[in-house]
């Protein structure tokens, strides 16, 4: 089972798949024998783990289950020894089956366990408990909504001032959804949040967007509680952050920014009654006044007052038209294009999602000149789940990561997207494979379910056509007829396949 949220033991943070599978097939292969050989020698302290589990991973080698694309693959599973002991129990084994907002609350209270984690809301503790002006600090307290319906349990939080602040560790893996839901919550529940970062380099690493997602929402100012600003708290006898913000400059009549870092007292922060953010500098008034400074144009909302300028733009529009209409051919056979779909689809279990769709959407733009119609996001519901069902009745084994076999395959569609599990057993029959599923249901299970489905009065069945036009292209053995019973008045009617 590959694994993609995998923590460093020794620096106790997070890795970038990404960047890390980046790496030589050299450089790989030598991680391959360390990571094995650290728990050779010591089975406690493996160097990384499952996030999920806690339990040590190893880094495994694979040449691609579709068997077209013969490259080698580099991912993380967990020990052999322990994966196939049927005792052994993580939650990434159900991921699947959890919709996405329970995903991602399970990612982000298990990435807060880390110990870096709790050393920080440790440490925001004990600077709070110095300063005599704050009051009821607890960590982890539940803090209820005012109508009582709903409830958060913040890192840290007090009193200060007749005014509730709430501290959230600030992680090296955060969810926006995650720093979205908090702002409302104790926006709404008359409550100040403040993110709090462990360590904060204003270099490229701060640039990234899951910082971003923090301190641009909070003015441009980013805070840090270190071992430096814990000492100069117990000193001063109040709570000392580290600040980092942003602050505008003009430089050659253009409006830049660069970073600013000062130890600031909470005291002298600025809590906004109104948005409730806490910062040091307000960034955004600056910048407000060296745009005015500068003349720059605020209302970007704003109609053309020179008609000439809607002719220019109107006549560049239509001559792009024309040169798109005229350049717009397809350059490789739908052959050709399901060749490389097939070989791009037996990657997807170890692309991340944008690697997958800059090459989908090659593919996509091709198939759109043929005129084969086909969803935009093929690895969103139910996309994905068809897509992987229709191609393993077309080869004949299964084709995804998550399941055994082909009889869980059609229990898993007809469980989740019955709409589709007759363009599935059509496939079987397409493809000379009508028995396949009953020769492989040893328990009869599926037997009796299909039987079961068929039964039903045809206007109980859903069937969806949305997507005939690709399952044709990845099935040819069609011919038209998918596309045909699609279009047909009576969405029940059979077509003439061969018997």
């Amino acid at each position: 089972m590959k694994l993609i949220h995998i923590v460093d033991t020794d620096q106790n943070m997070w890795i970038d798949v990404d960047v890390f599978f980046q790496q030589s097939e050299m450089e790989l292969s030598q991680w391959r024998s360390q990571i094995r050989e650290r728990y050779k020698r010591d089975k406690t302290k493996p160097h990384f783990t499952c996030a999920w589990c806690q339990s040590p991973v190893t880094l495994a080698r694979r040449t691609d289950h579709m068997q077209i694309n013969t490259s080698a693959t580099f991912f993380f599973k967990h020990i052999p020894e322990l994966e196939n002991n049927p005792n052994f129990k993580c939650p990434v084994k159900y991921i699947k089956q959890l919709s996405e907002q329970e995903k991602t609350a399970l990612k982000y209270q298990i990435a807060k366990e880390t110990q870096q984690h709790k050393l920080l809301k440790e440490n925001i503790y004990k600077s709070l408990q110095v300063d005599e002006a704050f009051s009821d600090i607890h960590i982890e307290q539940v803090r209820k909504s005012i109508d009582l319906k709903q409830w958060r349990r913040p890192d840290v939080s007090a009193q200060y001032q007749n005014q509730l602040i709430v501290f959230e560790g600030q992680l090296s893996t955060t969810f926006l959804n995650v720093i979205i839901d908090r702002k409302i919550f104790y926006q709404d529940n008359n409550a100040c949040l403040l993110w709090i970062f462990n360590h904060f380099e204003p270099t490229e690493k701060a640039k990234k967007q899951s910082m971003q997602d923090i301190y641009y929402n909070n003015n441009a100012n980013a805070f840090v509680v270190n071992d430096l600003t814990i000492a100069v708290s117990i000193k001063e006898k109040a709570f000392i952050l580290e600040c980092h913000y942003l602050k505008p400059e003009i430089e050659k009549n253009q409006i830049i920014n660069k970073w600013h870092k000062e130890l600031v007292k909470f005291q002298n922060l600025v809590c906004n009654d109104s948005t409730k953010q806490i910062y040091y500098f307000d960034y955004e008034a600056s910048y407000r006044e060296l745009k005015q400074k500068l003349g720059l144009q605020r209302n970007f909302l704003q109609e053309s007052r020179n008609q000439n300028d809607k002719l220019k733009v109107k006549r560049y529009l239509e001559s792009l038209e024309q040169a798109d209409v005229e350049t717009k051919a397809p350059s490789k056979t739908k052959s050709e294009l399901l060749v490389e779909f097939t070989e791009l689809w037996a990657k997807t279990h170890y692309l991340t999602d944008s690697q997958f769709n800059i090459q989908w959407f090659s593919i996509r733009n091709e198939l759109d000149l043929i005129g084969i119609s086909t969803p935009k996001y093929t690895l969103h519901p139910p996309y994905k789940t068809v897509v992987n069902s229709i191609l393993s009745a077309k080869f004949g084994y299964v084709v995804g990561n998550h399941i055994n076999d082909m009889v869980s395959v059609a229990h898993n569609l007809m469980g989740h997207h019955p709409a589709y599990i007759k363009h599935f057993m059509l496939t079987l029959k397409v493809t000379d494979k009508p028995n396949l599923l009953n020769e492989r249901d040893s328990s009869g299970k599926w037997k009796e379910r299909y039987k079961k489905y068929i039964q039903q009065p045809e206007e109980f069945k859903i069937y969806k056509h949305d997507l005939n036009q690709f399952i044709e292209f990845l099935v040819p053995e069609f011919k038209g007829r998918l596309i045909a019973w699609g279009e047909s008045c009576e969405l029940h009617s059979k077509i003439n396949l061969p018997k």
